[in-house]
């Protein structure tokens, strides 16, 4: 993911393996989807809440080639996030991409 602007302003764009948001914060960001993957399928995405204990379920998105039904499911299953005390990547520097 290339991130792309926060909170309504452009920002010089840098790579992330995953992206934290907090509340009230909003990002745009650019997907690169491997040239390897099958286009003829959609895939899941998942956000989740992290750092706190919580009931609230997991948030899925489905990533949509356009010349795919966009309400076709992926053949697998959805992804369950990350566990919701699991912020290693959150404070390791060494996931931003270069």
């Amino acid at each position: 993911m290339t991130v792309v602007e926060a909170d309504g302003n452009y920002v010089e764009p840098f790579k992330v393996k995953h992206l934290y948001l907090y509340s009230g914060e909003t990002y745009s960001v650019l997907i690169k989807t491997s040239p390897k993957k099958d286009r003829s399928r959609n895939y899941w995405m998942v956000a989740k809440v992290v750092s706190r204990e919580s009931s609230t379920p997991s948030g899925l998105a489905i990533l949509n080639y356009n010349f795919n039904p966009p309400l076709a499911l992926p053949p697998t299953d959805p992804p369950v996030g990350p566990h919701w005390n699991d912020t290693s990547d959150r404070i390791d520097q060494s996931v931003a991409v270069k």
